[in-house]
């Protein structure tokens, strides 16, 4: 198990650089192109003077989303995901105690509890009580 999460953290750093470093080319491939021009709404954009603060963009994006994910998503794994589990069992546990008190306390199941207790048979000996046959 630990040589598989090693391998698939090892895929996923170097696919996300992949994507880092095709960006970047790909920006300075629409830059060199001098007959690309980008219109938005009717508009013009300059686009071959402008790229360069966009490879900054993507590089600060890039290493905050490797910081990301190399920082923030293990100690969410490790402190949050425990801290949820607890609250959904708790919750669960909530439920099922609601549940059964909405259950033991139905206006329905309480009359007909009621019902049971005026028409069930009374033990006679208990009451002393004698039949005037003799027999109890």
């Amino acid at each position: 198990m630990k040589r598989f999460l090693t391998w698939s953290l090892g895929l996923t750093l170097l696919l996300m650089l992949l994507a880092a470093a095709g960006g970047a080319w790909l920006l300075r491939e629409l830059a060199a192109q001098p007959a690309f021009s980008l219109m938005i709404d009717g508009e013009e954009l300059a686009v071959h003077g402008a790229l360069l603060p966009w490879g900054a963009l993507l590089f600060g994006l890039t290493v905050a989303a490797l910081a990301i994910f190399c920082v923030a998503l293990p100690l969410v794994l490790l402190l949050g995901l425990p801290l949820l589990i607890g609250a959904g069992l708790l919750g669960l546990a909530l439920l099922a105690l609601l549940s059964l008190g909405t259950l033991l306390c139905s206006p329905l199941l309480l009359l007909a509890l009621l019902a049971w207790w005026l028409l069930r048979a009374r033990d006679k000996s208990a009451t002393g009580y004698k039949h005037p046959s003799g027999t109890a």
